[in-house]
């Protein structure tokens, strides 16, 4: 079964959406299909269609997701409306259930169809999905598998790859050069050149490409959006972010929400970039990290209340990290929940983390405000104990209490 349209050396363009409610939830789905969660994909992809009903992609991905759960006459039914939007798209999906189905003909005209598509596969790929399994026996697989279908065209471009997989880097440009002497007006060599350029840290270089592919193809969304990924990479988030909206405007389907936030956020427009990346996490919801990315850049904005739910969130999903039990215990401590707070930052402690001087800090600050209301003794020793413990690790603003120790 084929799992993405997208080629391995491209996958740094992450199919999102942009501002319509449809493509906003189509990526959610997308998000909870790489999650494997197929019913909850499904739910999503139903309703980015109602919301919208010549989405094509969400039929393409609905299908894969009744078709990973054994549903397959609801994913021959999607795959065939996919592909009256695009000719051929979800043909070799097709195949592959007609195959599980025992429909050889069928099967047999699909994959044949999708061969001699754009979408054609290499022939390895092909023998190794067990979709095929019931296909094998028949003559017509041997004749399947022997057919030469790919152009001279792209059997440079699956070298592209393949130098690309092995970091045969300089061998795959070459691969790239010799593709684009064939057809200039292709772009996927293009694309390819860029990206492994950049891969290098030859980024004029790879820039230099971006900007002959827009050339080729102005109302293309890629040549923009590979160009942006660079200056993004490179800290120049504001000459990314036109980059990106333009690319983002080229193609309802792509939108860059994390690298947009953070292109905002660098450029002084914090409070649009935060929204960009609360989207984004809403679509990659067991991303841990941008959870808390999302909660500190909430907690310094002084949103406290929804970065604990941030925070905590990302603890749900990865409790290893005590940075996010740090965030929480900051948030913790300024809403006074001093008690939440300590356990946190004992957390922190206890992992012997390189924050542990400033968990102690903050700690024996919360025992000392916990003090000033308890007037339990308990609760100035352990500040007192903190401090110490807090100089011990270098943070010297902790001197300055110890004398309340004396």
């Amino acid at each position: 079964m084929k799992k993405l349209y997208i080629p391995a050396i491209l996958m740094f363009f992450i199919i999102s959406a942009l501002g319509q409610n449809a493509y906003l939830t189509y990526n959610k789905a997308y998000g909870q299909l790489l999650y494997e969660n197929y019913e909850g994909a499904i739910a999503l992809f139903t309703q980015a269609i109602n919301e919208k009903p010549d989405i094509a992609d969400a039929y393409s991905f609905r299908g894969l997701s009744y078709h990973k759960l054994g549903q397959l006459d609801k994913a021959i039914e999607d795959y065939i409306k996919d592909n009256s939007f695009k000719k051929d798209r979800s043909s070799y999906n097709l195949a592959c259930a007609y195959a599980l189905q025992g429909k050889k003909d069928d099967a047999f005209r699909l994959l044949e169809q999708s061969q001699k598509s754009e979408y054609k596969k290499q022939a390895n790929i092909i023998e190794s999905d067990t979709d095929f399994e019931k296909l094998k026996s028949d003559p017509r697989w041997k004749n399947l598998l022997t057919a030469d279908v790919l152009t001279p065209y792209d059997k440079l471009m699956v070298e592209v790859n393949e130098k690309f997989g092995a970091k045969n880097f300089e061998g795959s440009i070459q691969a790239c050069e010799k593709a684009i002497g064939i057809d200039k007006a292709d772009k996927r060599a293009w694309i390819s050149k860029a990206y492994i350029l950049s891969q290098l840290e030859k980024n004029d270089e790879s820039i230099a490409e971006y900007d002959k592919l827009i050339g080729i193809d102005a109302s293309d969304f890629e040549g923009y959006a590979g160009k942006a990924n660079v200056y993004f990479k490179l800290q120049k988030y504001s000459q990314a972010l036109p980059l990106y909206e333009t690319a983002a405007a080229k193609n309802p389907y792509y939108m860059p929400l994390y690298e947009m936030g953070m292109c905002k956020f660098g450029t002084g427009k914090k409070d649009a970039g935060i929204e960009d990346i609360k989207k984004y996490c809403e679509i990659f919801t067991k991303d841990d990290m941008t959870l808390y990315t999302c909660g500190r850049f909430l907690y310094d904005m002084e949103r406290d209340n929804e970065a604990l739910i941030y925070a905590e969130k990302a603890i749900a999903l990865n409790k290893s990290i005590p940075e996010y039990f740090m965030l929480r215990a900051y948030v913790n401590h300024v809403k006074k929940n001093w008690d939440t707070a300590i356990s946190d930052y004992s957390q922190v402690i206890v992992a012997n983390d390189k924050n542990a001087g400033e968990a102690y800090y903050k700690r024996g600050l919360c025992k000392a405000e916990k003090f000033a209301i308890s007037k339990n003794a308990s609760d100035k020793s352990g500040f007192c104990s903190d401090m110490k413990s807090a100089i011990k690790h270098g943070i010297t603003e902790a001197a300055q209490y110890t004398k309340l120790c004396e």
